[in-house]
């Protein structure tokens, strides 16, 4: 799925089953799984509201 998206590593760990719609046929991607200062990891939005 990756591949055929063309999702960045960071994107694909950040999917969550709700982003699937088979119905539709569409993935959409919101968040990415990023380091965040204090070590650990944290989902961030993939998109500010103004790139929308």
């Amino acid at each position: 799925m990756a591949l055929r998206a063309g999702l960045r590593r960071d994107e694909l760990l950040g999917l969550a089953w709700a982003d699937l719609d088979p119905a539709a046929g569409t993935l959409n991607v919101h968040h990415s799984l990023q380091h965040n200062p204090a070590g650990g990891l944290t989902l961030f939005p993939t998109k500010t509201r103004a790139a929308e």
